[in-house]
């Protein structure tokens, strides 16, 4: 999703939790993305659909969460004080997803993104409402998200192969590191710039990923 983060960055918002799991009543939701506004106390929660469908069981939880239960779990340092829900989707399934849910809606076409719903944030609402071309909000400096659990070896390997020179390189290693927990938390921290805000969860799944990349790759080289 190419440009929305200095479009968010823009109008005072930072990710600050990925992937935390949030309680509603008895039941779960688990959003990507949490956007803090730390000048204005408000929490845009963004959970992001690749696909076509809205789960009804889930689209209904997120209607029910309240800002207390995101506050239960991401304890946020300053004083939050609302939150808007909505979806990252893809433009072509902006149709059949706006028929199944009433969340606002963040739409990523080819050149731009748009909004469909009220974000919580007048001046980001009536922004996206317009569209923005993805050219006028450019790439971040570094990648926010270098791989998840789900990418082909070869790419989640050849990252945790640049973390592994590093890790070797600060602690003046003579002989390779144990393909442990402890070793793929550092290589994580290493490779993962946000890895400070993502779920427990979600950090213990990239940590086992991490930890098999890196037996194959001792594997491979003897």
């Amino acid at each position: 999703m190419r440009g929305n983060s200095s479009l968010f960055l823009d109008h005072g918002y930072r990710a600050y939790a990925i992937e935390k799991s949030v309680h509603v009543g008895d039941r779960i939701v688990v959003p990507d993305v949490i956007f803090l506004n730390e000048e204005t106390g408000h929490l845009l929660v963004v959970d992001c659909k690749s696909g076509a469908n809205i789960n009804t069981d889930q689209d209904q939880r997120y209607s029910l969460m309240c800002l207390n239960d995101i506050i239960r779990t991401t304890r946020p340092e300053c004083a939050v004080h609302s939150h808007t829900f909505a979806y990252a989707i893809n433009e072509m399934r902006h149709e059949r997803i706006r028929s199944h849910t009433n969340a606002a809606l963040i739409i990523f076409g080819h050149n731009s993104v748009r909004g469909d719903g009220d974000l919580g944030n007048s001046r980001l609402t009536r922004l996206l409402l317009e569209g923005v071309a993805l050219e006028e909000t450019p790439y971040p400096r570094f990648t926010a998200y270098p791989f998840s659990v789900h990418d082909r070896h070869a790419d989640i390997d050849g990252h945790v192969e640049i973390g592994l020179s590093l890790y070797v390189g600060e602690r003046g290693l003579a002989r390779k590191p144990p393909a442990n927990n402890a070793v793929a938390l550092e290589i994580l921290r290493i490779v993962h710039p946000y890895h400070s805000i993502f779920g427990s969860s979600h950090r213990d799944e990239l940590v086992g990923v991490i930890r098999e990349s890196l037996a194959r790759t001792f594997a491979a080289s003897g």
